[in-house]
């Protein structure tokens, strides 16, 4: 009998340990539930806000329905008006959506949070291109002195019935360019019919007409101005007496 007692004394003692375990199981139980009860009180919900006219039937009223994207429609109901544009995507914070006897559904807002709308479409920006341009040095456009050398001969010492017409005709000689300070730049000879044409950078000249040993030939030097780009014209006369 004292085996059965101690024996009955042990499943008692197991009956309690299990008894407790419930209890404190049951207790973890309802407290994970609470936690998320309470956690799960404040409900993040994305639409768009609409301007409404609050009913009578609305204790609280801020004037605003919330349409979410599943064409989802609820009053919002808050502590006070809220100051957000009809049309707005936003995402409401509330309470559980609480159901009217007509069917309506009402959450009670803490928060209301206007969100961008979703782009589908990447946004390039214009992109600006910085030309640098390095102005480069250009060739000066070529520029020309270009005419022609006569010769005039003088008719005093004909022979007696001789003829004299006392025409230019066309000459070939030698001119020597120099600068205005007398520097030698350059020098060209007319071709048969007396025509010419050097090339010269853009500048004041001198043409100097080469003379003769002789002295029975000669010309004088003229000033000559060359433009860039053009051409200027000259005309040489020499005078000498008949050959």
């Amino acid at each position: 009998m004292r085996k059965l007692h101690k024996n009955q004394s042990g499943f008692a003692h197991i009956a309690m340990v299990v008894i407790l375990s419930i209890v404190v199981l049951g207790s973890i139980s309802v407290a994970g539930y609470r936690i998320y009860k309470d956690n799960n009180n404040s409900i993040a919900y994305q639409g768009t806000l609409y301007k409404e006219k609050c009913t009578t039937t609305v204790s609280v009223c801020t004037g605003y329905t919330l349409t979410t994207s599943n064409d989802k429609k609820y009053n919002l109901a808050g502590t006070s008006a809220l100051s957000v544009a009809s049309g707005t995507p936003v995402t409401v914070t509330g309470s559980t959506p609480t159901t009217s006897s007509s069917g309506k559904s009402t959450i009670t807002v803490t928060k209301i949070t206007p969100t961008s709308t979703a782009v589908t479409s990447t946004a390039t920006s214009p992109t600006t291109t910085t030309t640098t341009s390095t102005l480069m040095p250009t060739d000066p456009l070529p520029s020309y002195i270009k005419g022609y050398i006569y010769i005039t001969y003088s008719c005093g010492n004909l022979p007696r019935g001789a003829s004299c017409t006392n025409q230019p005709e066309p000459y070939q000689a030698t001119v020597s360019v120099e600068t205005t300070a007398g520097v030698v730049v350059t020098s060209f000879s007319s071709a048969s019919d007396g025509s010419f044409s050097v090339a010269l950078p853009a500048e004041t000249y001198l043409l100097v007409p080469n003379l003769y040993a002789s002295g029975s030939v000669k010309a004088s030097q003229q000033t000559v101005t060359v433009t860039e780009g053009q051409t200027t014209n000259a005309t040489i006369n020499y005078k000498g007496l008949t050959p």
